[in-house]
This record gives C-alpha cells, structure tokens and sequence, in this order.
C-alpha cells in the first residue's frame, strides 16, 4: 500500500519509506498533518476574496498586495468591507457629546437588566441559607477592598470617582449588587470551598496581627537587650516604664 504526496509525477510513497524521495514531505503524523492544515488553509485562502480598495478586482483575503500593485492594510480592507455601514459605524462611535449620552444610557440599562436577572436566579436556585452566604461575603468583602487599596492606585480612584458621570456611577452601583449576587451563587455552588478559603482569609488576618502586636516588638526588645552595653545612663534610652502625658 502506498500514499500519494502532493505532486502529479509521485509514484507513491510507502509506509515503510521515511520521506517522500520528490516532494521530502515526511511519513510521520506530524508531516501528514501539516500537510493536509496546509492544504486546508490554501484551499481557504483560494476561496475568501475580497474586492481591491483600489481596482476593484477579486483578490485572496490573506493577500498583502494586488495585482495593480497597491498595498493592502486593515484599514483599507475594513473600510471596503463594510462600505457605507462604515461610515455609519464611524459615527455611532466617535466621541460625541450624543453618542457619550446613549453609551451611559445603555451602559445603565444593561446593568439594571443584569442585576434584574442576577436576583431572579438567587430567588429561583439559591434561596436556602441565603443568610449564611451573606455573614461570608463580609469578610470577601474586607479581603477585596484591602486588595483594591493595595493594588489600585489613588488617582485612579479618584478620577472615577470624580470624572464619571451620574448614569456611569448608578451603573457601577448596580454592577456592584450583580457581583454580590455572583458571589452569593459562587458560595451557593462551592460551599466547602467558599469556607476553605475564608479560613486561608482568616488565618492570614490573625498571623499577621499576631506577629505586629507580639512577635514582632518582642523580637526588637530582645535584641535591645542583647546588643546594649552598659555604657552608663543615657535618659534617652528604654528605663522600662511608660509614661502617659495629658
């Protein structure tokens, strides 16, 4: 049994036969396989033409020049691929004062609709111990506002806070209630693991406000005392007491 490579003139190549002893096309899955891709993607790219923004002549869709010798980029296909919708297109999206005020709108509808269906999904498959799953979204809550505050910087906070319009900063309210209702049916689904890792939360808090009120004072304080030398009286130095001041 023999297979036949690509060119007209093959006499075959044998299964036992590494290569193809014309074409070299290699006996093995791999080169089959990029073969007949290679075949597939040229029979694509021979089949999806597009119209020269230039000539106006059928050109293949992967082409990078025409015959008529002009250069194709994204922007010249783009635009002879939607023709007049372009122009439309165009408009709908260039930042007009207009098209500023029906993106807000859309912006607020979409999410009032979002957490409309958000709470129709709570109330329909997650409405046991919807109690619970609040107490636990508190401490979600403290973990992802100390992450905000660590990770996101200060003017960005602020140019949201004082650049957005009113729609935006009511979308954001609802986009807020939508990822609470996200979080509850997270801890409705993955109960155990919701727990697991408001433990990790929580053993995280109390080691670090264990080593910051004992351990570490304690561990300064030791080496005070082991690398001190009595030198004398110093009044600015530790005499072991405290002193309050009204």
């Amino acid at each position: 049994m023999k297979f036949v490579c690509h060119r007209q003139d093959c006499a075959g190549v044998g299964w036992s036969e590494a290569a193809c002893r014309k074409c070299t096309l290699r006996m093995s899955v791999g080169g089959v396989t990029r073969y007949v891709s290679g075949r597939f993607f040229s029979w694509v790219q021979n089949r999806l033409a597009i119209d020269c923004p230039t000539c106006h002549g059928l050109i293949p869709a992967f082409a990078t020049t025409c015959q008529c010798g002009a250069k194709l980029t994204l922007g010249l296909v783009w635009e002879e691929t939607l023709g007049r919708h372009g122009e439309r297109l165009r408009r709908m999206t260039t930042r007009t004062p207009a098209n500023m005020r029906r993106f807000q709108w859309g912006y607020l509808a979409i999410s009032a609709a979002a957490l409309w269906i958000t709470l129709g999904v709570l109330e329909k498959h997650f409405e046991e111990n919807w109690g619970w799953h609040a107490l636990l979204s508190v401490l979600y809550l403290g973990v992802i506002i100390l992450l905000i505050y660590w990770l996101v910087p200060r003017e960005t906070l602020f140019t949201i806070g004082g650049r957005t319009s009113r729609l935006v900063k009511f979308g954001m309210v609802f986009n807020y209630l939508t990822a609470l209702g996200l979080m509850q049916m997270f801890f409705g689904t993955w109960w155990t693991r919701s727990l697991m890792l408001a433990g990790f939360f929580s053993m995280s808090w109390f080691g670090a406000w264990l080593f910051w009120s004992y351990l570490w004072p304690g561990s300064m304080y030791l080496a005070w005392i082991f690398t001190s030398s009595p030198t004398g009286f110093e009044p600015r130095d530790s005499q072991g007491r405290k002193v309050e001041v009204d």
